[in-house]
């Protein structure tokens, strides 16, 4: 661990992907941020287990959740050098009855999987390091969406 680590965000960070790359970063010296909707318990646990990091629980289908949670992390650790969108949800629908797939569905899914990944980079900009595109420094900021 360096005296002055970096600090990532990773959202759906409770098990699965999301808590393979939270514990992958912890092993590469990142200080980690672990976020869930609900599962509490297995965020707190998991916290517990990997040095720096920090359990944050926010309903990301709610706009002033994902505010608080950016406004939180950074005010927790000071700054903010990754954030890595692996939260996400599914449903199945058979294929026997499309119309299960209901509009207000559709608006749930695209809420979580489009709009809050993209409004915690926008939150998250003013704390990332510079991002450069054509030049990236070993300053520079890092964004990962995880869609499957």
């Amino acid at each position: 661990m360096t005296d002055n680590p970096r600090v990532a965000l990773v959202t759906g960070a409770t098990s699965g992907i999301g808590l393979a790359i939270a514990q992958r970063l912890t092993q590469a010296g990142y200080w980690v941020a672990l976020h869930s909707r609900a599962s509490s318990a297995a965020g707190l646990q998991a916290a517990a287990t990997l040095a720096g990091a920090r359990y944050f629980q926010a309903d990301l289908l709610d706009e002033d959740a994902r505010r608080d949670l950016i406004n939180q992390v950074y005010a927790h650790y000071g700054r903010l050098d990754v954030l890595v969108n692996n939260a996400g949800e599914s449903s199945v629908i058979p294929h026997d009855d499309l119309l299960a797939a209901t509009p207000d569905l559709w608006h749930r899914l695209y809420e979580l999987h489009v709009v809050a990944p993209w409004q915690l980079v926008a939150l998250s900009e003013p704390y990332l390091p510079s991002m450069t595109f054509h030049r990236p420094t070993s300053r520079s900021g890092s964004v990962a969406v995880i869609s499957l």
